[in-house]
């Protein structure tokens, strides 16, 4: 398999994770969800592609989404949040979130946050 070959299939092992997590995540599956939201992203941090985890963990973290799904992604990313660009604005993205869905974000962000 040459090297190009290997890129499309990381890039397809990502894009179908992704996908599946997402759609997992809509219908409030997030056993599911986290399984493939996980596996995705740590190919991604295990290999450096920090701008497009920051890119994912952005989309996970909106309002689309259950905020446990996104509070869930945050939590595992969390170790390489000093690399990942934009980590503080995706935080706030998930407060913001979090706000929305009328949930408690000094509860859920327990750990994450210090306020």
């Amino acid at each position: 398999m040459t090297k190009e070959e290997r890129l499309i299939e990381f890039d397809k092992y990502i894009i179908d994770h992704l996908a599946n997590a997402r759609a997992a995540a809509l219908t409030n599956d997030l056993r599911m969800a986290y399984h493939h939201a996980y596996r995705a992203m740590q190919e991604l941090l295990h290999s450096a592609q920090w701008q497009r985890a920051s890119d994912e963990l952005d989309e996970m973290c909106s309002t689309k989404y259950p905020a446990e799904f996104g509070l869930g992604v945050i939590r595992f990313s969390y170790g390489g949040s000093s690399r990942i660009p934009k980590w503080d604005l995706i935080i706030d993205k998930l407060k913001e979130t979090i706000t929305a869905q009328d949930k408690d974000v000094k509860r859920l962000m327990r750990g994450l946050v210090n306020e």
